[in-house]
């Protein structure tokens, strides 16, 4: 049995936590939302793609792209008729990235709960696209489904904490299985997601909780997957929890720190670097905010640069700048007329 990870997680990274611990809730038979997200004059506003030329775009989504691109695809994706896009992560992708950034509970909510419908229809199969159904043929598409299943689920039911565990064992299978047939998708998102899952997670016998298999998989997702900066942060947390020492954690917190600061996060980065100086505060380790006020904090360490500040009234003092009226005076003192204006200049001020 692995280690079991202490009562510290439940207070750090709390939405990561929380995100967690909604897809311990979540399960195919929740009673989720039916109302879709309403979208616009879509007509007026879309360019229509072909299904081939709408997949290859949604490949290429991520949490920068678009809000308007990502309402188009959902768009086509609703009204063109089925095919074999709809048997594929596609249309659960551009729902989960809609709902990661959505901040009304109910717009988010819909999002998502979509995102799940689109999932299982790619999963369980649609009589109108038998020809097209991937379920049980362990391929990276079908690990590429699940993985956006779990992650749709997570957002759908996270204010519904009280299912909590009703379906983990299904959840946490349907992770297991993006983790072996696609672990690259989304820079290491199956085990990331997966990882989280069991650090935070009731330890047996109540729940599936393991601090080992957490620190295995998101040490995996660090390494192999290296551009994500939450699979520092969440890797950070678990070494953390399991006590592997301050000097790991700062490292991982650090490296996390240094990838939100290039710019391809989007909407996340702030969301993500509150989680990364949340664990820095709790564990007591010292890192500077990227934004925000301490950047005149990030030049003090730049104590190094105190002198330079302390010779700077040094060199005011400089009768460089005193000296300057004089070299002010100097040609004035050849113009004998002007030397004697000079005092007629001080009554003007």
């Amino acid at each position: 049995m692995g280690r079991k990870v202490s009562i510290k997680a439940n207070k750090v990274l709390a939405p990561a936590a929380l995100l967690a611990l909604s897809l311990l809730t979540a399960g195919c038979w929740f009673s989720l939302p039916k109302d879709l997200y309403t979208l616009h004059g879509m007509e007026s506003k879309c360019t229509e793609l072909d299904s081939d030329r709408l997949a290859e775009q949604i490949a290429s989504f991520g949490p920068t792209t678009p809000t308007a691109e990502l309402n188009c695809a959902l768009w086509q994706l609703r009204t063109m008729r089925p095919g074999g896009i709809h048997q594929t992560a596609a249309p659960a992708k551009v729902c989960f990235l809609l709902a990661d950034r959505h901040t009304d509970p109910t717009d988010r909510e819909r999002l998502a709960a979509e995102g799940v419908r689109w999932a299982e229809i790619a999963l369980d199969g649609d009589p109108r696209l038998a020809l097209y159904g991937i379920r049980g043929d362990n391929s990276p598409e079908e690990g590429r489904v699940s993985y956006y299943l779990a992650v749709n689920l997570g957002i759908a039911v996270r204010d519904h904490t009280a299912l909590a565990v009703k379906n983990l064992k299904k959840l946490a299978a349907e992770l297991r299985k993006a983790v072996r047939l696609c672990p690259g998708e989304d820079q290491g998102g199956p085990l990331r997601v997966l990882g989280l899952l069991y650090l935070v997670a009731p330890p047996w016998p109540q729940g599936i909780g393991d601090g080992d298999k957490a620190l295995t998989l998101l040490e995996q997702a660090a390494k192999h997957y290296p551009d994500h900066p939450l699979n520092h942060v969440f890797y950070a947390q678990a070494l953390w929890e399991l006590e592997e020492g301050e000097a790991k954690v700062k490292k991982e917190l650090e490296r996390g720190r240094q990838l939100l600061n290039d710019g391809r996060w989007g909407g996340a980065k702030q969301r993500w670097q509150k989680l990364l100086m949340d664990l820095a505060k709790e564990a007591d380790i010292k890192l500077i905010p990227l934004d925000g006020p301490p950047p005149p904090a990030d030049e003090q360490p730049a104590g190094d640069q105190q002198p330079a500040t302390d010779k700077q009234p040094a060199a005011d003092k400089q009768p460089a700048t005193d000296k300057q009226p004089a070299a002010d005076k100097q040609p004035a003192t050849n113009e004998q007329p002007a030397a004697d204006n000079q005092p007629a200049a001080d009554k003007q001020q």
